[in-house]
């Protein structure tokens, strides 16, 4: 193996050629195009299975160490979604803690029954995303200053009985007048809209 086992101290350094792929080492040449880390692992430790990941507990880009490694399986990643839920943590929180998305630790805390299937504001987004629809603000905007779907903002207005009628005029003027329609177009992200 090109490791060297010195140069930091517990760290165990991949000498050979690599590529960085999503920040981590993959050993040009390899056909299997598999992390420097997990070569190294199923060396030492033996073989991984196929759902199995390696999560990296090291900040050295190239150390390759197994003890530096923490295995991750379906069962070990449900232990540590539900140990963090219990322990108050957030989703996204979570998420960055098990290096998953927020869809799979979701999916795991709701099929626990930890969590409805429906996505819920946190009480201080709640709170910032009502002040916002009082000042009568576009629901994508809302949804993006709070970090959620337009679906949940769309919910929250009409639960809270606020209707956003300015808005709706100025969408209407939009689309009827060809100039607002073309600076619509012009400084909007979203899908052009014709007048």
């Amino acid at each position: 193996m090109n490791v060297d086992k010195e140069a930091v101290p517990g760290c165990w350094l991949w000498l050979g050629p690599v590529r960085m792929q999503q920040g981590h080492a993959v050993p040009i040449g390899d056909r299997n195009r598999r992390q420097a880390a997990r070569l190294v692992w199923e060396e030492e430790i033996g073989a991984l299975a196929p759902g199995d990941k390696l999560r990296k507990t090291c900040t050295v880009d190239l150390c390759v160490n197994p003890a530096h490694r923490r295995l991750m399986n379906a069962s070990r990643l449900r232990e540590e979604v539900l140990e963090a839920f219990a322990a108050g943590a957030t989703v996204d929180e979570i998420a960055k803690e098990v290096g998953r998305g927020r869809k799979r630790v979701r999916e795991i805390l709701v099929e626990e029954g930890l969590l409805s299937g429906r996505v819920t504001l946190t009480a201080a987004a709640r709170q910032r995303a009502a002040q916002l629809l009082a000042e009568g603000l576009p629901d994508r905007w809302i949804a993006e200053d709070v970090k959620h779907g337009i679906d949940v903002i769309r919910k929250l207005r009409a639960s809270m009985g606020i209707a956003n009628k300015d808005w709706v005029r100025v969408q209407l003027a939009v689309r009827h007048d060809p100039t607002l329609a073309a600076l619509h177009n012009l400084f909007n992200p979203g899908p052009a809209v014709g007048g």
